[in-house]
């Protein structure tokens, strides 16, 4: 049996603390992490590259899918045989650590390797069918692969769980049933890192694709930002308070929208969508303020779509993928920062997976 993975898509940006010698002070380099296709088309490489193109480096070969650089450390699903693999801690430079999760045959169905804030706790998902409809556990494991354990044994299989930016709890969906509009209810769940104060906050989510969309967590810790489905099949913006399950309408367009992301300091919120300017449909990012003010549309792209908006540690910028741009392979595209403040748009890298 071949071991498949699924490669997931991410574009997501990390501060790492490299010390110049001993007794000097460390000093931040922002660089970016992305994956790009092997030519055996399953595997992927890590990448890393600083913000304006240069220094790109290859950090880890053969892996499916890859976590959020997160306290200098990544999650990588590695591809070890043709049917066994593993979840494994490395470092930013691609030093192996240690296995977090053996994987053995396809019949796993593991997935999605999240890592916590501090890097000491890993999420990841196991697909499950019960009769046609397909489920997710959600796992929770220390990094040194002790104290596995299920938060849920029954989250919806399209959204991918979130970690409260301290680490302390996780945020996730449970399948809803569907509404005289045959639309999708999940219901949005949180609960603690060690699987108690399971608590519902809201019944009326929705996402698009599986993989595509993931919740966001404010960085205060306050607020979650998700999507809902009109009655036309668009989507909209919702933001729910953490505390008291208050839910803030942020838009109601209807239109298309992928993959909400909170900014640094939590006062406004970023997403990829189209829309048609003079005349021509072109997709780009929103920026708006979290109580719905100040909705700005940066265009970027009328050939391809954008997605994986990740913000810039300072707020300053956002990072998108561009697909399907400058080559004939289909599932890479390009990598762009976008300026917030200019609406400028600077070119990283080409051939970037998905």
């Amino acid at each position: 049996t071949v071991f498949l993975y699924a490669l997931l898509v991410c574009v997501l940006v990390s501060c790492n603390d490299d010390s110049t010698s001993p007794g000097s002070e460390k000093t931040k380099e922002s660089r970016i992490f992305y994956t790009a296709l092997q030519p055996d088309g399953q595997n992927g490489t890590i990448y890393s590259i600083k913000p304006d193109g240069t220094d790109k480096r290859s950090v880890y070969e053969n892996v499916a899918m890859y976590s959020a650089p997160a306290a200098g450390r990544l999650g990588v699903m590695r591809r070890i045989s043709e049917t066994e693999g593993d979840i494994a801690l490395l470092d930013t430079n691609g030093t192996f650590l240690n296995t977090i999760v053996s994987i053995v045959g396809t019949s796993a169905g593991i997935k999605d390797p999240i890592l916590s804030p501090t890097a000491n706790k890993l999420l990841y998902r196991v697909g499950r069918y019960n009769g046609s409809q397909q489920t997710t556990e959600i796992h929770i494991v220390n990094v040194d692969g002790t104290n596995d354990i299920i938060l849920e044994a029954n989250a919806a299989h399209e959204h991918i769980p979130v970690f409260s930016p301290d680490g302390t709890k996780v945020a996730y969906f449970i399948r809803g049933e569907n509404d005289e509009q045959n639309r999708s209810r999940d219901q949005l769940w949180i609960i603690n890192a060690d699987g108690t104060g399971r608590r519902q906050l809201i019944s009326q989510a929705k996402s698009i694709n599986d993989g595509y969309e993931s919740l966001d967590w404010s960085p205060d810790g306050t607020k979650i930002v998700c999507l809902t489905e009109s009655i036309d099949n668009g989507y909209d913006i919702i933001v729910v308070d953490v505390d008291d399950a208050e839910i803030h309408q942020i838009t109601t367009d209807h239109l298309l929208k992928l993959m909400p992301v909170f900014s640094p300091d939590s006062k406004k919120i970023a997403f990829c969508g189209g829309e048609n300017v003079d005349g021509v449909m072109s997709a780009g990012i929103s920026i708006i303020d979290v109580d719905g003010a100040n909705r700005r549309y940066i265009a970027i792209s009328t050939v391809a779509s954008t997605m994986y908006p990740r913000w810039s540690p300072d707020g300053k910028n956002v990072v998108v993928t561009e697909l399907n741009v400058g080559t004939p392979d289909p599932i890479a595209g390009t990598l762009k920062i976008v300026n917030v403040a200019t609406g400028n748009i600077t070119v990283v890298d080409q051939s970037v997976f998905n």
